[in-house]
């Protein structure tokens, strides 16, 4: 599983689901910025190493962001272990990856269960839709029936209006 950053969903006219507040709106992006890896100090060919994805074109316009992501990154090194090729040796961690774990440590990790993501529960607070009870005045409202109403109501206002106009012509006459 590769690490992704958050990105905020772009201003209102580019987004077709964007109806209210952008700035809250957050989806997973293609890569974190080579700002983002300093910030958590990694280097980007070991972050790419360790799984985590590098966009070098990306830019970073919003603080928030920027620290939420480094955030998101530090928390995986936390959680990230790294098991030895070699069994008697454990290398030094270089570039901002955690060194190897000890033979404790992975002894430990086989008795517990595996994380499938650690970060699962990372969600916006926003819901994207605010959800509403349906009343039964709403049950009987048909969009299609008013819309045809209106545009009857308002040929057969012209009409009689018509008719109004020829009768008092007439009647001047």
């Amino acid at each position: 599983m590769q690490s992704h950053p958050f990105v905020l969903l772009p201003d209102r006219a580019y987004h077709p689901f964007n109806s209210r507040n952008c700035a809250r709106w957050i989806r997973l992006g293609r890569g974190f910025t080579l700002q983002e890896l300093k910030g958590a100090k990694l280097h980007p060919s070991a972050a790419r190493s360790i799984g985590i994805v590098v966009d070098k074109r990306r830019k970073n316009r919003c603080e928030e962001t920027l620290k939420k992501n480094i955030e998101r990154l530090e928390k995986y090194k936390k959680y990230l272990v790294m098991i030895p090729l070699k069994k008697n040796k454990c290398k030094k961690g270089i570039g901002g990856i955690p060194d190897d774990a000890d033979k404790e440590l992975i002894n430990e990790l086989k008795q517990k269960k595996q994380l499938r993501s650690i970060f699962k529960n990372e969600r916006n607070d926003k819901p994207f839709f605010e959800s509403t009870e349906v009343s039964n005045i709403d049950k009987s409202f048909s969009a299609y029936k008013t819309l045809r109403k209106a545009k009857l109501n308002e040929r057969r206002k012209n009409r009689q209006q018509q008719r109004k106009d020829v009768k008092r012509k007439s009647k001047d006459n």
